[in-house]
C-alpha cells in the first residue's frame, strides 16, 4: 500500500480506489522496491484522518496556517522546531508532521483538471518529504521563520519572493546589508519554486502516465532563460525564470538527484548567514510524526 487518502471526499476515495493498484505499482517502478516500502511505511505511520483538511478555516485554526481564499490544493509540513543555532556543534533535531489541504473548493485555483490528478500531484510532494533525508520543503518554511519574513498573504513562494524583492528595491533607507539579504532571499525563493515544482511535475508525469493521464511539461528540453537581479554593492546575477534546468538528465535521473538534494541542490545567491544556516539544516535529523503525535508533544509537560 503506497498512496493514501483518509479524507472526507467520497468521490475522491472512490477514484483513488479504482486506480490504486496501478499507482502503487508505478511508484515501485519509479522509486525501486526499497524506497517504495519506505514510502508506504511513512505514509501508514504519519497519514491519519486528521492529516487531511477540506476546509481552510479548520486547517488554519488547527495548524496555525494562514491559507487565504483562492488557495489551491496543498501539501504542507507542520513543525514548531525552528530554532537552529548555526554556531552550535550539537545535532539538530526537527519534529515534523505532514498535512494536506484537498478540497473541491480549491479546484478553480488548481492547475489540475480533476481532483484525482490534483491529489496525486500533492501526494508526490509527500513522496519527497517521506524519502529525502532532510525534506527539501523544510528549507522554504524554515528560512522564512529563521529570517522572520512574513508569508501571510502569499499563497506561493514566488509571490513571497516578489514581495521581498520589491521591498528591497524600493526601500532606499533600509541598511545596505538588509537590502542585500532581502534580494538574496528573493533569489532563493525563486530557485526553491523552480526546483520544487518542476521536479514534482516530472514525477507527476511518470506516475500519472500509468493511469492514462498525460502531463504536459512545456518547459522540458527548452533552453534556459534568465532575469537579472541587482543586489546593491555587487554585480547583477541571473536567476533562471524559464526553460529546463535538467536539460541533460533523464526523468529518472532527475528523481534520483532530487531525492538527494543536499548533494546536488544549488540555492543560488546566498548571504553568509543564510549559507551557514542552510549547511546546518542539511545536517539535521528529521522526525516524521502524525499531526496527532506532534500535537501531543506540544502539550504541557511533554518534550
Amino acid at each position: 500500500m503506497t498512496i493514501v487518502y483518509h479524507g472526507k471526499i467520497e468521490n475522491l476515495r472512490r477514484d483513488i480506489a479504482a486506480v490504486k493498484p496501478r499507482l502503487d505499482e508505478q511508484y515501485r517502478k519509479v522509486l525501486g522496491p526499497v524506497r517504495a516500502q519506505r514510502l508506504a511505511e511513512v505514509a501508514g505511520r504519519t497519514l491519519k484522518a486528521e492529516s487531511f483538511f477540506d476546509k481552510q478555516e479548520e486547517l488554519n485554526e488547527r495548524l496555525g496556517m494562514a491559507l487565504r481564499p483562492g488557495a489551491p490544493n496543498k501539501f504542507m509540513v507542520a513543525t514548531n522546531d525552528v530554532d537552529i543555532d548555526v554556531n552550535s556543534s550539537r545535532t539538530v533535531k526537527i519534529r515534523t508532521a505532514p498535512a494536506f489541504y484537498i478540497s473541491e473548493a480549491a479546484m478553480p485555483y488548481s492547475d489540475s483538471k480533476t481532483l484525482l490528478r490534483s491529489f496525486v500531484h500533492e501526494f508526490d510532494h509527500f513522496v519527497w518529504y517521506a524519502l529525502q533525508r532532510v525534506p527539501y520543503l523544510l528549507t522554504y518554511g524554515m528560512i522564512c521563520q529563521r529570517f522572520k519574513l512574513d508569508m501571510k498573504g502569499s499563497n506561493t513562494a514566488e509571490e513571497w519572493a516578489n514581495k521581498i524583492a520589491e521591498e528591497a528595491g524600493k526601500n532606499k533607507e533600509q541598511p545596505l546589508e538588509d537590502r542585500r539579504s532581502g534580494m538574496a532571499l528573493a533569489a532563493y525563493a525563486r530557485v526553491f519554486t523552480e526546483q520544487n515544482e518542476k521536479t514534482n511535475g516530472i514525477l507527476d508525469r511518470m506516475i500519472l502516465g500509468a493511469i492514462g493521464i498525460t502531463v504536459n511539461l512545456e518547459w522540458r528540453n527548452r533552453q534556459r532563460t534568465y532575469s537579472v537581479v541587482e543586489i546593491p554593492g555587487r554585480r547583477g546575477f541571473g536567476i533562471p525564470n524559464g526553460g529546463d534546468p535538467f536539460m541533460n538528465l533523464s526523468d529518472q535521473q532527475v528523481v534520483e538527484r532530487f531525492l538527494k538534494w543536499e548533494e546536488y541542490g544549488n540555492m543560488g545567491a546566498q548571504t553568509h548567514e543564510m549559507a551557514k544556516f542552510m549547511e546546518r539544516l542539511k545536517q539535521t535529523r528529521v522526525s516524521r510524526l502524525s499531526i496527532i503525535e506532534l500535537e501531543a508533544l506540544e502539550k504541557p509537560g511533554r518534550k
